[in-house]
């Protein structure tokens, strides 16, 4: 029978991680050079530069990186321009303050304005209203009194023609002439009536004319003492504001703005050594490692079990 075999021996995994960290932090150093490119522009150039620094957290060494921008001559003297501009409209915006200060120290004033309108009366009248009743009374009684001697005459008339006609009073042709003489002057009374109606309309209708136009006017008046008023506000508040207005304006006028470099890439982050994969790694080689210990010596005891069986065989035929 063979000697016992064992297994091999275990591979140095911590060694591998962190030579694998090692590398990994190589390739982000070579990574973040290549990313760290000088750079001229039209505009200017852009370069880097590094220098030795430490960790604060970790107290490591590590490297510093700067970056620095130059401008083109012309484009830097435009630059400073501005800046210079800039500060000089903030100083002359700061100087405003007590203009500011002293604008708005008064109270706003309220007195002086234009007083509001206040309202406007109604337009409108009763058609019978006391006045126009004894108008239309006045106008119809005048028409009465015009028309009364007429009537008398015109009575007497009829009297003397149906006398002479030979009608005495009370005979019915006698009655139905003076009634027809009589219907005729109602008719002519309600005539004066209806005129005195219509007179009083007229003069209803004229009223309320007059009364339009003087609410027009008056409305026409209240809206421009209204308008005066909100002018004499706005005047007052822009004057208080102008000041503030003046300083805002210089305060945010052109704001001061550099070029634009090219962009590039960030560095890369680098691994660090993955000691529980290997910690993970070095563990399963030790139980394989047992496990083949365990069927090697499985194997030879059933080797050693088969040389007995075999040699009982043989020494038990003899």
């Amino acid at each position: 029978m063979g000697g016992k075999s064992s297994a091999p021996p275990a591979p140095d995994y911590t060694g591998a991680a962190r030579e694998q960290s090692e590398a990994s932090k190589e390739i982000a150093n070579q990574q973040t050079w290549a990313n760290r490119p000088n750079q001229t522009t039209p505009w200017g150039s852009s370069s880097w530069s590094t220098a030795p620094g430490v960790d604060p957290g970790t107290g490591q060494p590590i490297t510093q990186w700067s970056q620095t921008q130059t401008l083109e001559p012309r484009l830097q003297g435009a630059l400073d321009s501005q800046i210079d501009l800039q500060k000089e409209r903030s100083d002359l915006g700061q100087s405003f303050m007590g203009r500011v200060e002293k604008d708005y120290e008064k109270p706003f004033d309220w007195q002086n304005l234009q007083d509001m309108s206040g309202k406007l009366r109604p337009t409108t009248q009763a058609t019978n209203a006391n006045e126009f009743a004894k108008q239309r009374e006045d106008y119809t009684n005048a028409a009465f009194d015009q028309m009364r001697p007429e009537h008398q005459f015109q009575e007497e008339s009829a009297r003397t023609r149906l006398a002479n006609q030979g009608l005495t009073p009370g005979s019915e042709a006698y009655n139905r002439e003076l009634g027809r003489v009589g219907d005729a002057q109602a008719g002519e009374r309600w005539n004066a009536v209806n005129q005195g109606g219509l007179e009083q309309q007229r003069m209803q209708n004229q009223l309320r004319a007059q009364e339009a136009q003087s609410f027009g006017q008056e409305q026409t008046a209240s809206s421009f003492q209204n308008q005066l008023r909100q002018q004499g506000i706005a005047e007052q508040a822009q004057k208080r504001g102008m000041s503030l207005n003046e300083m805002n304006a210089m305060l945010t006028g052109q704001q001061v703005s550099s070029p634009t470099m090219p962009t590039f890439m960030g560095a890369s982050a680098g691994q660090a050594p993955n000691l529980l994969g290997a910690a993970q790694a070095k563990g399963q080689y030790g139980i394989n490692s047992t496990q083949i210990d365990q069927a090697n010596d499985q194997a030879s005891m059933q080797g050693l079990g088969s040389l007995a069986s075999m040699a009982a065989m043989y020494f038990g035929g003899r």
